[in-house]
């Protein structure tokens, strides 16, 4: 038996475009899987009885836009982390920040309001204001309601399933 311990570069290449390939047709099939169910349970939702009754059910606005985060987005990927057994902490990209790094994220994050306002502008000349509706609805919570329920929830629920799976399985493409 002889032990063949140079193993060309192109093999070496090639394992690894397909390691690549791999992560990123999985990627992709989270994603379409997670769209299509999103849209599913839209409709599902839609349905005058399955309205009657999650009506029954007395939500307020905060919780039916929490349960709905955490159903269709979290959970989704709570289950791709159950079935793919990828390491969390490493697909997440979990680390810590800089107080730079979090100064120049509040920065972007203003400057672009201009930017969003006058997109919401432009497609309220066409569409209904669906926003604006939600948020008439919440008025009366409170100040730290609102934060958790319009910009720490999805924001976090965002980052997983989308910063998260999905770019981490683009990443080397």
């Amino acid at each position: 038996n002889k032990t063949n311990y140079f193993i060309p570069a192109y093999k070496i290449l090639s394992n690894k475009r397909s390691e690549v390939m791999k992560n990123a047709k999985r990627a992709m099939i989270f994603f379409i899987l997670l769209l299509s169910f999103n849209y599913l349970a839209g409709r599902i939702l839609n349905i005058p009885q399955v309205a009657d009754l999650i009506a029954s059910w007395n939500l307020s606005m905060a919780e039916y836009l929490i349960a709905t985060q955490v159903i269709f987005i979290l959970f989704p990927c709570l289950l791709y982390f159950v079935f793919t057994r990828e390491n969390m902490a490493e697909t997440l990209s979990l680390r810590g920040f800089s107080f730079k790094e979090l100064f120049i994220a509040v920065i972007i994050g203003l400057l672009s309001q201009p930017v969003a306002w006058f997109y919401s502008y432009l497609s309220s000349l066409f569409f209904e204001n669906q926003v604006v509706l939600v948020l008439d609805a919440m008025f009366d919570y409170p100040l730290w309601l609102l934060l958790l329920v319009i910009a720490v929830v999805p924001s976090i629920v965002e980052e997983i399933a989308f910063r998260g799976i999905v770019l981490h399985g683009f990443k080397n493409l």
